[in-house]
């Protein structure tokens, strides 16, 4: 059987010292079920749960400038390590070219499963494409 906290509760843990201790304090609020969606132009975004964890060399903040800013985006449908769909964007945050994958969820609604930067020759065809547009 697990051992299960209420929520609010305290949990005190001891260190070597007697003087000093840890505790851990679990929020009084309930946690959403499913996470809070940021929605622009009347397309929502939510993380899938983990991807923080592979984002290597990328911040949040810049998947977020690429999905929802004010540049060109360029959609490629392409197919994922484990054979789903995915939609790669492409895109700019200020001077960075980033790659961001989603896969739809519900509706106009799409998950965030990853990004990172673009390669040389994706740099090459996101700027041929940039400047026909």
């Amino acid at each position: 059987m697990r051992p299960t906290l209420a929520v609010g509760a305290t949990v005190g843990v001891g260190l070597t010292s007697a003087r000093t201790a840890c505790r851990f304090v679990l929020p009084n609020r309930r946690l959403p079920r499913k996470a809070e969606v940021s929605y622009t132009r009347g397309v929502g975004y939510t993380w899938l749960p983990g991807v923080f964890a592979i984002l290597v060399g990328v911040e949040p903040h810049e998947v977020l400038q690429v999905l929802n800013g004010t540049g060109r985006r360029l959609p490629r449908r392409v197919i994922g390590p484990h054979g789903e769909a995915l939609l790669a964007i492409f895109g700019r945050t200020g001077s960075r070219r980033l790659v961001a994958f989603v896969r739809h969820d519900t509706g106009l609604d799409w998950q965030i499963v990853g990004a990172r930067a673009m390669t040389d020759a994706e740099v090459a065809e996101y700027d041929t494409w940039e400047a026909e547009q």
